[in-house]
Protein backbone atom coordinates (compact mmCIF):
# COMPACT_ATOMS: atom_id res chain seq x y z
CA UNK A 1 0.00 0.00 0.00
CA UNK A 2 1.43 3.38 -1.00
CA UNK A 3 2.18 5.82 1.81
CA UNK A 4 -0.77 8.09 0.93
CA UNK A 5 -3.19 5.17 0.77
CA UNK A 6 -1.80 3.77 4.02
CA UNK A 7 -2.20 7.13 5.76
CA UNK A 8 -5.79 7.41 4.50
CA UNK A 9 -6.52 3.85 5.60
CA UNK A 10 -5.16 4.58 9.07
CA UNK A 11 -7.06 7.87 9.28
CA UNK A 12 -10.32 6.14 8.32
CA UNK A 13 -9.67 3.38 10.85
CA UNK A 14 -8.99 5.98 13.56
CA UNK A 15 -12.20 7.85 12.72
CA UNK A 16 -14.19 4.62 12.89
CA UNK A 17 -12.58 3.72 16.22
CA UNK A 18 -13.34 7.18 17.58
CA UNK A 19 -16.99 6.92 16.60
CA UNK A 20 -17.24 3.37 17.95
CA UNK A 21 -15.64 4.44 21.21
CA UNK A 22 -18.26 7.15 21.73
CA UNK A 23 -21.15 4.84 20.87
CA UNK A 24 -19.74 2.18 23.18
CA UNK A 25 -19.21 4.66 26.00
CA UNK A 26 -22.69 6.12 25.61
CA UNK A 27 -24.69 2.96 24.99
CA UNK A 28 -22.59 0.04 26.17
CA UNK A 29 -21.79 -3.06 24.18
CA UNK A 30 -25.48 -3.98 23.83
CA UNK A 31 -26.21 -0.63 22.20
CA UNK A 32 -23.33 -0.69 19.75
CA UNK A 33 -24.67 -0.93 16.20
CA UNK A 34 -22.38 -0.89 13.20
CA UNK A 35 -24.81 1.38 11.33
CA UNK A 36 -24.67 3.95 14.14
CA UNK A 37 -20.87 3.82 14.21
CA UNK A 38 -20.80 4.30 10.43
CA UNK A 39 -23.22 7.23 10.65
CA UNK A 40 -21.17 8.98 13.33
CA UNK A 41 -17.91 8.36 11.52
CA UNK A 42 -19.38 9.64 8.26
CA UNK A 43 -18.84 6.41 6.33
CA UNK A 44 -21.03 3.70 4.87
CA UNK A 45 -21.48 0.54 6.94
CA UNK A 46 -19.56 -1.33 4.23
CA UNK A 47 -16.51 0.84 4.92
CA UNK A 48 -16.45 -0.41 8.51
CA UNK A 49 -16.14 -3.97 7.24
CA UNK A 50 -13.11 -2.98 5.17
CA UNK A 51 -11.36 -2.24 8.48
CA UNK A 52 -12.99 -4.62 10.99
CA UNK A 53 -14.24 -8.13 10.29
CA UNK A 54 -17.29 -7.73 12.50
CA UNK A 55 -18.71 -5.99 15.56
CA UNK A 56 -16.61 -8.14 17.92
CA UNK A 57 -13.40 -7.07 16.18
CA UNK A 58 -14.43 -3.43 16.39
CA UNK A 59 -15.29 -3.71 20.10
CA UNK A 60 -11.98 -5.47 20.77
CA UNK A 61 -10.08 -2.69 18.97
CA UNK A 62 -11.81 -0.01 21.07
CA UNK A 63 -11.09 -1.99 24.24
CA UNK A 64 -7.44 -2.27 23.22
CA UNK A 65 -7.25 1.53 22.98
CA UNK A 66 -8.64 1.73 26.52
CA UNK A 67 -6.04 -0.80 27.71
CA UNK A 68 -3.42 1.46 26.18
CA UNK A 69 -4.71 4.34 28.30
CA UNK A 70 -4.50 2.20 31.43
CA UNK A 71 -0.99 1.19 30.42
CA UNK A 72 0.00 4.85 30.11
CA UNK A 73 -1.29 5.55 33.62
CA UNK A 74 0.73 2.68 35.08
CA UNK A 75 3.72 3.40 32.85
CA UNK A 76 3.87 6.95 34.21
CA UNK A 77 4.74 5.63 37.68
CA UNK A 78 8.48 6.23 38.08
CA UNK A 79 10.88 3.43 38.94
CA UNK A 80 11.87 2.98 42.54
CA UNK A 81 11.81 0.48 45.38
CA UNK A 82 9.11 -2.17 44.83
CA UNK A 83 6.81 -1.56 47.80
CA UNK A 84 6.34 2.20 47.29
CA UNK A 85 6.13 1.58 43.54
CA UNK A 86 3.37 -1.00 44.04
CA UNK A 87 1.50 1.51 46.16
CA UNK A 88 1.89 4.15 43.44
CA UNK A 89 0.78 1.64 40.78
CA UNK A 90 -2.35 0.92 42.80
CA UNK A 91 -3.07 4.64 43.06
CA UNK A 92 -2.48 5.06 39.31
CA UNK A 93 -4.88 2.20 38.58
CA UNK A 94 -7.52 3.73 40.85
CA UNK A 95 -6.97 7.13 39.22
CA UNK A 96 -7.49 5.59 35.79
CA UNK A 97 -10.75 3.98 36.93
CA UNK A 98 -11.97 7.17 38.59
CA UNK A 99 -10.99 9.52 35.77
CA UNK A 100 -12.05 7.15 32.96
CA UNK A 101 -15.04 5.17 34.26
CA UNK A 102 -16.41 4.43 30.81
CA UNK A 103 -13.04 3.22 29.50
CA UNK A 104 -12.61 1.10 32.62
CA UNK A 105 -16.02 -0.46 31.95
CA UNK A 106 -15.12 -1.08 28.31
CA UNK A 107 -11.99 -2.96 29.33
CA UNK A 108 -13.68 -5.20 31.82
CA UNK A 109 -17.04 -5.58 30.06
CA UNK A 110 -15.77 -6.10 26.53
CA UNK A 111 -12.34 -7.68 26.69
CA UNK A 112 -12.95 -11.04 28.35
CA UNK A 113 -11.90 -13.10 25.33
CA UNK A 114 -11.15 -10.88 22.38
CA UNK A 115 -10.86 -12.74 19.08
CA UNK A 116 -7.36 -11.47 18.41
CA UNK A 117 -3.95 -12.88 17.48
CA UNK A 118 -1.48 -13.65 20.28
CA UNK A 119 0.42 -10.37 19.83
CA UNK A 120 -2.68 -8.46 20.90
CA UNK A 121 -3.02 -10.50 24.09
CA UNK A 122 0.50 -9.39 25.00
CA UNK A 123 -0.65 -5.76 24.62
CA UNK A 124 -3.70 -6.47 26.80
CA UNK A 125 -1.41 -7.94 29.45
CA UNK A 126 0.97 -4.96 29.42
CA UNK A 127 -0.56 -3.16 32.44
CA UNK A 128 -0.55 -6.41 34.42
CA UNK A 129 3.02 -7.15 33.32
CA UNK A 130 4.14 -3.87 34.92
CA UNK A 131 2.79 -5.07 38.26
CA UNK A 132 4.31 -8.54 37.85
CA UNK A 133 7.71 -7.00 37.09
CA UNK A 134 7.46 -4.84 40.20
CA UNK A 135 6.59 -7.89 42.32
CA UNK A 136 9.60 -9.70 40.83
CA UNK A 137 11.70 -6.68 41.76
CA UNK A 138 10.36 -6.80 45.33
CA UNK A 139 11.18 -10.49 45.64
CA UNK A 140 14.74 -9.82 44.44
CA UNK A 141 15.09 -6.83 46.78
CA UNK A 142 13.73 -8.83 49.68
CA UNK A 143 11.01 -6.25 50.32
CA UNK A 144 8.35 -8.82 49.34
CA UNK A 145 8.15 -12.38 50.62
CA UNK A 146 6.35 -15.12 48.74
CA UNK A 147 5.09 -16.96 51.82
CA UNK A 148 2.29 -18.67 49.86
CA UNK A 149 4.59 -19.86 47.06
CA UNK A 150 2.49 -18.25 44.34
CA UNK A 151 5.30 -16.39 42.60
CA UNK A 152 5.37 -12.85 41.32
CA UNK A 153 2.42 -13.43 38.96
CA UNK A 154 0.24 -14.75 41.76
CA UNK A 155 1.23 -11.88 44.00
CA UNK A 156 0.48 -9.37 41.23
CA UNK A 157 -2.91 -10.97 40.62
CA UNK A 158 -3.77 -10.75 44.31
CA UNK A 159 -2.73 -7.09 44.42
CA UNK A 160 -4.68 -6.34 41.24
CA UNK A 161 -7.76 -7.93 42.83
CA UNK A 162 -7.33 -5.86 45.99
CA UNK A 163 -7.19 -2.64 44.03
CA UNK A 164 -9.90 -3.64 41.57
CA UNK A 165 -12.33 -4.79 44.22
Amino acid sequence: MADGMHARHERTRAEILGAARWVLLERGIGGLAMREVARRAGYSPATLYNHFADKDALVAAVAMECVGTLGRYLGAVPPGPAVPRLHALGLAYAAFAEENPAEYAVIFDCLSNPPLPWEHYVKVAHPFAIIVATCEQGLKEGSLVDAAGIGASGMAYGMWCLVDG
